[in-house]
């Protein structure tokens, strides 16, 4: 069923590929209609003084692009804004800083951010000590976890940060002519390394008992799990104070 048109301002559509990215966003969306569909989960209700649907798509091209496709084709979305936890393509920003995009890239294309969006979040403050600044983000298909690897992406592409679904994202709303707005929280500093990411999670979610197993036999490893547990609280914390800002302004 189609939603009505919000009479107080655009409805707006907010893309996140996992739950641990969305769950302090959503204790802020006054809720009153959840719809799953084919494994991602679209949540509708008013965030500040906006209708908005938020929208849990899972992780990568193909679960973000079949998300938007069907969210832009049933609802009257007029601005789109992919969020959720970057990786730091260069030394300039630590875990909770916040990346407006200007501009997407992968092997594919290019999309840019809508300019009045852009500036509207470019204004908005953090409420933290988190940096605020506009960047390049560049969208592709695996983790990139160790610094060398990041610094070569970043040079390839001239991108500040690394995401698996904003571009495909913004590409299906530019097909559509809806303003789109990457916002991206730093997750992972250039320095971090995310190999251990891989053993222990499950479709980009963290599992508890691969954790448990990773940690018995990698116990020297224990304090790299701890700190990007930190990351992930002060990366979560600060995506959503931020919106809060955001969402007043939209």
């Amino acid at each position: 069923m189609t939603a009505r048109r919000s009479r107080n301002g655009p409805m707006i559509a907010i893309f996140c590929a996992l739950e641990e990215e969305i769950r302090d966003i959503k204790k802020r969306v006054r809720m009153h209609r959840t719809s799953p569909f084919q494994g991602c989960r679209i949540w509708q209700g008013r965030y500040g003084r906006r209708e908005s649907l938020l929208v849990l798509t899972g992780v990568g091209k193909e679960k973000a692009e079949k998300a938007a496709a069907w969210v832009l084709s049933r609802y009257p979305v007029e601005v789109v804004i992919s969020t959720g936890f970057a990786g730091a393509l260069n030394g300039r920003t630590e875990a909770g800083d916040i990346i407006v995009y200007t501009r997407l890239q992968s092997v594919e294309g290019q999309v840019n951010g809508d300019a009045d969006l852009v500036l509207q979040a470019s204004n908005c403050p953090t409420g933290s000590r988190a940096q605020l600044i506009g960047g390049v983000g560049v969208s592709i298909g695996d983790v990139c976890a160790t610094a060398e690897s990041k610094h070569r992406l970043g040079r390839e592409f001239g991108a500040d940060s690394v995401d698996m679904e904003s571009y495909w994202i913004g590409r299906m709303a530019a097909g559509k002519g809806i303003p789109f707005l990457g916002v991206r929280v730093i997750f992972d500093a250039v320095r971090d390394d995310l190999t251990c990411m891989g053993q222990v999670t499950s479709g980009g979610k963290v599992v508890l008992s691969k954790v448990m197993k990773y940690v018995v036999f990698h116990s020297g490893r224990l304090k790299d799990l701890a700190h990007l547990y930190r990351n992930y609280r002060k990366a979560a914390q600060s995506l959503a104070r931020f919106l809060d800002q955001l969402m007043v302004k939209i």
